[in-house]
């Protein structure tokens, strides 16, 4: 319990010596805020066949999907002066919904993804309002996967959760309309591990979404 309380005593004297470098650092205009909504297409799930599972198995096409993103951000842009470099932690939603399984058979269910990234940009001065930014990212991505229905008749519930590494490349335009506030508008490679049916059966490919992304950037 003594120990305890050091510690805190110790993190309270630290926290009052720095105040006034934490006051400068959160209070900085250079944080930003920022949010999009994705257009998504996903690359099919291809799963080896299994005698005992081949409904369960094989090939699973995907409609078009969507998503949303938000992340906070800083700019160091005091130490660059040709272009800025950002740090992020990024949250990413997407999800796109099964369209049919092997050649013929419709289907219902759905991939999902919510991934916490940290990604760095750096942003390169075009003309007049326009940057282009192209960044990299990296971070873990809680993946559904699930089948709910073949050709209309029910599958026993067939869902299956798991944590995933993922990682994603990005770049687009951005178009500076005031001093605090810019459009975003970009392309977005988001990938991860290998995903598994609740059978074990792993997919052949890496998972792959390809995304058009449209937002706004707001500083802080």
């Amino acid at each position: 319990m003594k120990n305890k309380f050091v510690i805190i005593f110790a993190l309270g004297l630290f926290f009052t010596a720095n105040q006034p470098a934490f006051a400068y650092f959160f209070c900085s205009p250079n944080f930003y805020l920022a949010g999009s909504t994705s257009i998504e297409w996903h690359t099919n799930h291809h799963f080896p066949d299994s005698d005992r599972f081949s409904i369960l198995g094989n090939k699973r096409t995907y409609k078009y999907g969507g998503g949303a993103n938000i992340s906070l951000g800083y700019i160091f842009d005091e130490l660059y002066k040709q272009w800025d470099l950002r740090i992020e932690g990024e949250i990413v939603y997407k999800r796109n919904a099964l369209s049919k399984i092997q050649k013929n058979l419709s289907a219902v269910g759905r991939t999902q993804d919510i991934a916490l990234m940290a990604n760095v940009f750096t942003d390169i001065p075009l003309w007049y309002c326009f940057d282009l930014n192209v960044g990299a990212g990296i971070g873990i991505s809680f993946n559904e996967l699930k089948l709910a229905s073949v050709n209309g008749f029910p599958i026993f519930p067939d869902i299956h959760h798991d944590e995933i590494l993922a990682w994603q490349v990005l770049c687009g335009i951005t178009v500076n309309l005031f001093p605090d506030v810019a459009l975003t508008a970009g392309y977005r490679l988001f990938g991860t591990e290998k995903v598994r049916t609740p059978h074990g059966i792993k997919c052949k490919e890496l998972p792959l979404t390809q995304c058009l992304d449209f937002g706004m950037r707001f500083r802080l």
